[in-house]
């Protein structure tokens, strides 16, 4: 077996193919997700709920939850469209530098909403969610 072929294997097994209706739940949770950070108002609901819980540090890491690795092939057609995918990857780029250290969330939500960086990445959860409400939420295949 030849070195290429064999990383190939490798590749497949590590990553297998998602089931749709899996994708199409990872899909919603991304959905709630941005409904969450691109609100203020989501935001401070959550943090009521949960006041134990670091509201920005979850909206900085959850997303890092939903982009592991070789997402960008994983969620595919007819789930994810190339616009859903291509806002997913800008968003990322927004939130990578907050998520590994740019951004101090130990001051607190409402400390954070008035600061720049905070404002930018809940505008650019707005027009990301969006983007995928041009579909919306797809109802998940019915179960056999």
């Amino acid at each position: 077996m030849s070195s290429a072929s064999s990383l190939e294997t490798a590749a497949s097994t590590s990553y297998p193919a998602i089931e749709p209706a899996v994708l199409q739940r990872v899909r919603q949770h991304i959905i709630e997700y941005l409904e969450i950070a691109a609100s203020f108002d989501e935001q401070r609901a959550y943090q009521a709920r949960s006041p134990e819980i670091n509201v920005p540090a979850e909206v900085l890491h959850q997303w890092e939850d939903w982009l592991t690795d070789e997402w960008q092939t994983r969620y595919a057609d007819p789930v994810f469209s190339d616009e859903e995918r291509a806002a997913m990857m800008e968003y990322h780029h927004i939130i990578d530098p907050l998520a590994n250290g740019a951004i101090d969330t130990s001051p607190g939500l409402e400390q954070l909403c008035g600061m720049a960086h905070w404002q930018a990445l809940r505008r650019e959860a707005e027009t990301i969610l969006g983007v995928f409400m041009v579909r919306g939420k797809l109802k998940e295949q019915a179960k056999a």
